[in-house]
């Protein structure tokens, strides 16, 4: 008898003594749960082993954006070991990569909405490797990738290429209407073309124009901006286009720089004569009001190149 009631006393003090400590770890839980993490909520940054980096470009009126993580070799075997054959890829490190558009685009051939989207890569050994663009811009790595979530998908060449010991994300072959994104790491490189519709850029120029076209709203050197934008792209449509818009510029005020502009958008047009002459007006004009050394040698340079060319288009409208 007296064993058993040693027993059941033995048995109660353990499980008030359980239940006392279970009791102290749920208020020590709940206290820890109610604390303000210091690291969290405060300027401390810790460094990642990969380091953040992003790039931009500028394409005409559109922007290209990505952030980035940058692996590192670390004299490591890459692809096919580091970075599995024929398996997803986060491009990068850490978080997911992510690019962002301003405008629509179309991407390796293949449109896609203006939009912010991670990016991932499917490398294979020798196969073109698979590019894709996935709506779901909050993931770590590949963690919750969900395919149903992609926006696009197209293939791309890697090709072989100088070793790039710390993954880098460039733009080449630059224009106002396209680029080339170049993804390098060890000794392979994949290059992605994106263009943006040329016709962005003027719907935008002539809804302006249309908002703002009152008296006296617009000044010569509104006009004058519009034409230099024209010169420089060398479209001959948009050269049209534009000469109307100089007239208006010289209506308002006569001016070497926008004499300078009308002789350089009919040398768009291939009308080198008329384009010799309205340089030569923009010298003579300049020459009385200021114009910079360099202005004049230019115009020199091109009333000479306008001359010895002397080519008259007749397909095209002539003054």
């Amino acid at each position: 008898m007296k064993n058993t009631i040693s027993l059941i006393l033995c048995l109660s003090i353990l499980f008030f003594l359980l239940s006392c400590n279970k009791s102290s770890m749920e208020n020590n839980e709940k206290i820890e749960n109610n604390k303000i993490s210091l690291v969290e909520n405060s300027n401390l940054r810790l460094p990642t082993k990969s380091q953040f980096a992003s790039v931009s470009q500028v394409i005409g009126t559109s922007d290209i954006f990505i952030s980035y993580f940058r692996p590192s070799v670390n004299n490591r075997t890459i692809w096919g070991d580091v970075v599995l054959w024929d398996s997803l890829w986060r491009a990068g490190a850490e978080g997911a990569s992510t690019f962002r558009i301003s405008n629509n685009a179309r991407v390796g051939g293949k449109p896609i909405p203006k939009g912010d989207y991670s990016f991932f890569v499917i490398p294979r050994k020798n196969l073109p490797w698979t590019i894709i663009f996935n709506k779901n811009i909050n993931l770590f790595g590949i963690h919750l990738y969900d395919e149903n979530e992609d926006v696009l998908r197209f293939d791309a060449d890697a090709i072989n290429s100088p070793f790039v010991e710390t993954m880098t994300f460039t733009f080449s072959k630059v224009n106002s209407y396209s680029t080339i994104l170049k993804l390098s790491w060890a000794e392979k490189t994949i290059e992605i073309p994106i263009d943006f519709d040329k016709t962005t850029s003027w719907n935008n120029i002539k809804k302006f124009i249309e908002n703002n076209e009152q008296p006296d709203s617009l000044l010569w050197r509104d006009y004058l901006s519009i034409g230099n934008y024209c010169v420089f792209t060398e479209d001959k449509d948009y050269a049209l286009y534009s000469m109307g818009l100089i007239d208006k510029s010289l209506d308002i005020q006569e001016t070497f720089e926008n004499l300078k502009i009308k002789s350089d958008l009919y040398a768009v047009l291939s009308q080198y004569d008329s384009a010799s002459k309205y340089a030569k007006d923009a010298h003579a004009l300049g020459s009385t009001t200021g114009m910079p050394l360099h202005v004049a040698n230019l115009l020199e340079e091109n009333i000479r190149k306008y001359n010895s060319l002397n080519i008259d288009n007749s397909n095209l409208p002539r003054e």
